[in-house]
């Protein structure tokens, strides 16, 4: 792996590594550390929670209009953070949303997918992490996402398999608490040191959520934030492209649909759905981005729910 935020800017105590220059034009700042000091200084809106998600390439980031387009829509009060590999993806964003909510990060890893929740956090914010093939049903997820994490309350939340006790890191959410970000430091670290791994199975194995990944030496013995799974069944439905995934079919509580993409994962959707009938039937064979994010314009810009909406 190649890390484009610097070892002091993932570990270092915040205060002490923001106390060294000015909060913008800090001395050694990552392009992609910067951004996010920028967006989160640029208004309170991205200081409490914020959604995130990465986009790159060129056919990914002719989606991302209308993925930026649905979250307006649909998430009424907290802002989307969008972290771009590419200068296309990163223009993209800027002409969608200004810079503020943009952040540019040259090296395409996924260890971004954790890395910028995690320098989120030590900035004092919380997450919502969105994988880009995941679309916001309606209504608003967030009162949803908060009333689950304090009733635990859970430092943690990610979605889950309908059928089997297993988690997807497609959808999680983060507090921003110390032992959060002491937690996921470890687990990133974990997966930067050992690249040959899987990174769900890695965040799982951290979360001693019954996954086993290949190491011969026990994980750190350190305390594991309080977590829960999001309701898979009703709420934050998975697609059955993998076995063991469903939903009860109760739509008019359907909050978010991961229909699992997976090219960015190195496998084709239709290679995933060993039946054959996922993409046969429900999607008729369509490239799914296509069927999700390339509807009438209405269906993003409204917050209506998708199944309220004669196309979907």
């Amino acid at each position: 792996f190649e890390l484009d935020f610097t070892p002091a800017e993932l570990k270092a105590p915040i205060d002490e590594l923001l106390a060294v220059g000015n909060l913008l034009q800090g001395p050694g700042f990552s392009i992609p550390f910067t951004h996010l000091l920028t967006t989160v200084a640029s208004s309170p809106d991205f200081r409490e929670l914020v959604y995130t998600t990465i986009v790159y390439g060129k056919r990914f980031t002719s989606y991302l209009q209308r993925f930026v387009q649905r979250f307006s829509a649909v998430v009424q009060r907290y802002r989307l953070v969008v972290m771009t590999l590419d200068q296309e993806a990163y223009a993209e964003c800027v002409r969608l949303q200004g810079t503020p909510g943009c952040v540019y990060a040259p090296t395409q890893t996924i260890m971004h997918k954790f890395m910028l929740p995690l320098v989120l956090v030590r900035l004092g914010v919380s997450v919502v992490w969105l994988d880009f093939d995941v679309f916001l049903v309606g209504p608003d997820p967030t009162p949803r996402i908060l009333e689950h994490a304090e009733s635990g309350p859970y430092d943690i939340l990610v979605s889950g398999s309908f059928e089997t006790p297993c988690i997807c890191s497609g959808i999680y959410y983060l507090r921003a608490v110390p032992i959060v970000e002491s937690w996921l430091l470890r687990a990133t670290h974990w997966m930067y040191e050992h690249p040959y791994e899987h990174d769900q199975r890695t965040f799982a194995a951290f979360l001693d959520a019954g996954e086993r990944i290949a190491t011969f030496a026990p994980l750190p013995d350190e305390e594991i934030p309080r977590w829960d799974t999001l309701d898979a069944g009703i709420e934050f439905v998975t697609a059955a492209v993998l076995d063991g995934n469903g939903w009860l079919g109760d739509e008019s509580q359907m909050l978010m649909f991961h229909f699992l993409n997976g090219e960015s994962d190195g496998w084709a959707s239709e290679s995933s759905d060993i039946s054959g009938n996922w993409m046969r039937i429900f999607a008729e064979g369509r490239d799914m981005l296509d069927v999700f994010f390339s509807q009438e314009a209405e269906m993003y810009t409204t917050n209506m729910s998708a199944f309220e909406h004669p196309v979907l």
